[in-house]
């Protein structure tokens, strides 16, 4: 099973484009380089994968290339949209060249019959920054192009300045150009403004059910907010972010194939390949996630069906194997494993874990128990291991790093231990949590109760794996 996607050696997957069309998911993307500065985003192609069902992707010769030094795009070929007008596909994307006497940033378009092999438009750039409402050339990029069928006329959405805004931290809006032919675009007031931002990137709109939906990346994490119309009022929902921020599952973008609609994001590499805050520009592509509308039209994000129907119980996990290192731990007939410990911490492990774990399971909370969840990467004395829990007072989903380190008077944890920490609605109340796990390439990527964690691990490699509590009592249910 194909949990990640990285291109060769020294190149790396940066801002997702994903399109269905004809059977086929397509995720195009921006291929950069791993370059070891952060900046690893010149002479960035369009790179171009396709799969039949998000699990197996087939590579496909670029997209587009960057162009000549003197050409808007031959700095780099930065982040758009496809959409497909009867026989044509068409990429709408940003053209980066700084210096370029137009501006550093515009809108380029390219055509294809194929939506493999794409030429470049003549007349590019179709659009340039320049009008009542955009003034900053150094934000002007990342066209979203669709049809609005009410209207009878197509939009682009972009990330754009406002040419008069309150300071240059919250010039961010996303702008809307429209058009009859695709070919002439007419710029219109921005649909967002909220003067917040220094940069809304990457956009995305879509309808889903009786509202609509807007996306957009802000430095670090994707959001959405929520609207009765295309042009707002937007509102923000209880729990606005898609996933875990800090450019783990970043430039989120989606499709839609008739049926269910898909996201798309990448998990950023490390700096200096150690566990940090914040993570690099461009680095993995990691699993798409099926967005779900709840009832009261708030969103959520699920595991693919592909990819939780192929998850099994592994032999690793016999309790036979396993070795209780404290509290009370037992194993009752139906293969549920129990812990026990009122006062204090309760953990049992594997000592020896495939390096791609792939793990369902169901945990089952007493009342007025603490904390419970999995046992990653541990030695022998969890004096180093992460530890992905449930903490139920919170009503969050926690990653903690525990590392082992020497102090004067003997040996004391590592005070930077919260990795990554999600609300998890109704969990406080929840009798029983699902919890689907992947760790592999050293990504973590959890699901529960509709919140993802994406997190890359580095400190720490290898070791057991395992289960722990705190403060009461649980069961635990390892699904095949």
């Amino acid at each position: 099973m194909a949990l990640r996607y990285l291109p060769e050696p020294g190149r790396m997957v940066a801002d997702l484009i994903p399109f269905y069309d004809e059977g086929y998911y397509h995720a195009y993307y921006l291929k950069g380089f791993r370059d070891g500065t952060g900046w690893a985003r010149h002479h960035t192609p369009w790179a171009h994968l396709r799969s039949k069902d998000l699990l197996t992707w087939e590579e496909l010769p670029n997209a587009l290339e960057t162009g000549t030094q003197t050409e808007p795009d031959g700095g780099a070929c930065f982040t758009g949209s496809v959409y497909r007008e009867g026989e044509t596909v068409h990429i709408f994307y940003t053209g980066f060249s700084p210096g370029h006497p137009d501006g550093r940033e515009q809108i380029m378009h390219a055509t294809s019959s194929d939506g493999i092999a794409f030429a470049k438009n003549r007349a590019n750039p179709i659009l340039r920054v320049g009008s009542e409402h955009y003034g900053y050339d150094e934000d002007f990029r990342d066209p979203f192009v669709f049809r609005n069928e009410e209207e009878g006329r197509y939009w682009m959405l972009f990330t754009a300045g406002c040419r008069h805004p309150v300071n240059g931290n919250r010039r961010g809006v996303i702008g809307l150009a429209v058009s009859d032919d695709l070919q002439n675009w007419r710029f219109e007031a921005p649909i967002y403004a909220p003067d917040a931002y220094p940069s809304l990137e990457c956009p995305d709109l879509f309808r889903m059910g009786d509202a609509w939906y807007l996306l957009f990346s802000q430095f670090g994490r994707t959001e959405y907010r929520m609207a009765d119309s295309p042009y707002g009022p937007w509102r923000r929902p209880a729990n606005p972010y898609f996933d875990a921020g800090d450019y783990f599952f970043y430039a989120a973008k989606s499709c839609f194939d008739g049926e269910d609609r898909y996201l798309f994001g990448w998990c950023g590499d490390l700096a200096e390949g150690k566990d940090a805050p914040r993570a690099m520009w461009g680095g993995t592509f990691v699993t798409p996630r099926k967005i779900v509308r709840e009832e009261n039209g708030e969103l959520r994000l699920v595991c693919p069906d592909i990819y939780a129907s192929s998850v099994t119980k592994s032999h690793h996990l016999d309790y036979n194997e396993c070795i209780a290192l404290c509290g009370e731990w037992n194993e009752k007939p139906d293969g549920t494993i129990a812990s026990r410990r009122a006062a204090g911490f309760a953990a049992l492990l594997w000592k020896e874990a495939p390096e791609g774990i792939s793990l369902r399971l169901t945990v089952s909370k007493e009342e007025g128990t603490g904390t419970a969840g999995l046992v990653l990467r541990a030695d022998d004395r969890l004096d180093n291991a992460y530890m992905l829990g449930l903490d139920y007072g919170a009503g969050t989903l926690r990653l903690e790093r525990y590392r082992a380190v020497r102090a004067f008077h003997g040996s004391a944890l590592d005070g930077e231990r919260i990795l990554c920490e999600r609300p998890v609605p109704g969990l406080a109340a929840a009798g029983d949590t699902d919890i689907l796990v992947f760790l592999q390439d050293d990504i973590l990527e959890a699901f529960v109760n509709g919140v993802t964690m994406t997190v890359p691990l580095r400190d720490i490699g290898g070791g057991g794996l395992g289960l722990y509590t705190s403060d009461g009592s649980a069961l635990f249910t390892l699904k095949s």
